[in-house]
């Protein structure tokens, strides 16, 4: 869903936006107003203040980074998803302020406007349940296998373990034989599947080509 807006917003309004307030009081005014004046919410500052003005598409960008810093605060979250959490959460922001502006128009708008909004979500909350599946994987499974997933993500752009072959113990040595079915992606946007045995020795791990059996 993409619902860019250049359309301008006046200091005033962005204060209602931030605040979900519908009269916000001067406090509130002016904290947006230093915002807008120290450039972390872009916007046209030449004129006197009250004709001060951003855009919904920055308003929804600030408001996409700002929620993504707090949950990444209260959850200890990690980067690699950032990009496509704040693309998610610009839509839905903009969606709302166009939902809020368009509210005139006929039900069947408003109505199509609600379900990108709950397409938004349904993919936001996807992806973060998925995101914390992957988290809990690696946190609950066993050290050789974490290893092993630590070689993978040091080699792919994105990967998703598959099927994990039962863990046996290297003969003549003190590693163990660990085997993955996973799909991977590297400089391309095509998932590649594959299967692969590694020896895993404390944190070392070593890729077994036929030969190396």
């Amino acid at each position: 869903m993409s619902v860019a807006s250049d359309r301008p917003v006046s200091l005033h309004h962005a204060a209602r936006v931030l605040f979900r307030a519908r009269q916000p009081n001067a406090n509130q005014v002016e904290q947006v107003a230093r915002l807008m004046k120290s450039g972390a919410l872009p916007a046209d500052c030449r004129a006197n203040r009250e004709r001060w003005t951003t855009t919904e598409a920055a308003l929804a960008d600030f408001m996409a980074n700002s929620q993504l810093t707090r949950q990444a605060t209260a959850t200890g979250a990690g980067e690699e998803l950032r990009p496509v959490y704040r693309g998610i959460l610009r839509d839905y922001f903009l969606a709302v302020m166009l939902r809020r502006r368009l509210a005139g128009r006929s039900v069947a708008f408003r109505r199509a406007v609600v379900a990108g909004q709950a397409v938004v979500f349904l993919l936001l909350f996807g992806l973060a349940g998925g995101s914390a599946l992957k988290i809990r994987s690696r946190v609950t499974s066993p050290p050789e296998r974490q290893a092993v997933e630590a070689w993978i993500a040091e080699r792919t752009d994105a990967y998703a373990v598959e099927r994990w072959a039962p863990t046996q113990r290297a003969p003549g040595s003190g590693g163990l034989l660990v085997e993955a079915a996973y799909r991977y992606r590297k400089d391309s946007p095509r998932w590649v599947h594959t299967q692969r045995r590694f020896l895993v020795a404390g944190q070392a791990v070593t890729e077994l080509v036929e030969e190396d059996d």
